[in-house]
């Protein structure tokens, strides 16, 4: 249930930020809300990749939770490119502003849906032996 939550929260934070709303707040708050925004959703993503490799979700060697954890590295790897894309380039590369968004997104979104819909630890086809 906790790794449902943390990727449900991923994506409506990054549903959140493609809304633009950063463009509706205060220019004194943007910078805070900046920062706020990438170290949540970071963090989220590797809260649910580290108890996954733990095995709270079931055997980390799990077909599903392989799978889970490679998309999150995506999304993660990709919302710390993007993040230092824009603070250090300012945005000026759009080749990596593109490339960085791309894997975020569907490194977010993938793992949400594997999270969402696939059970390992309710498998009982799974052998745990080596």
């Amino acid at each position: 249930m906790l790794r449902r939550f943390t990727t449900v929260a991923c994506v409506l934070l990054m549903l959140l930020g493609v809304t633009r709303l950063g463009d509706r707040v205060d220019p004194q708050w943007g910078e805070l809300i900046f920062y706020s925004y990438f170290g949540v959703l970071i963090l989220l993503m590797l809260s649910a990749i580290v108890f996954t490799e733990r095995g709270y979700f079931g055997p980390a060697r799990h077909p599903v939770n392989r799978v889970f954890t490679g998309l999150s590295w995506v999304g993660t790897i990709g919302a710390v490119v993007l993040m230092l894309e824009l603070v250090l380039g300012s945005g000026m590369l759009l080749w990596v502003n593109v490339i960085a968004s791309a894997c975020m997104f569907t490194g977010t979104v993938g793992a949400a849906v594997v999270a969402l819909s696939a059970r390992p630890w309710r498998d009982l086809f799974y052998s745990r032996r080596p």
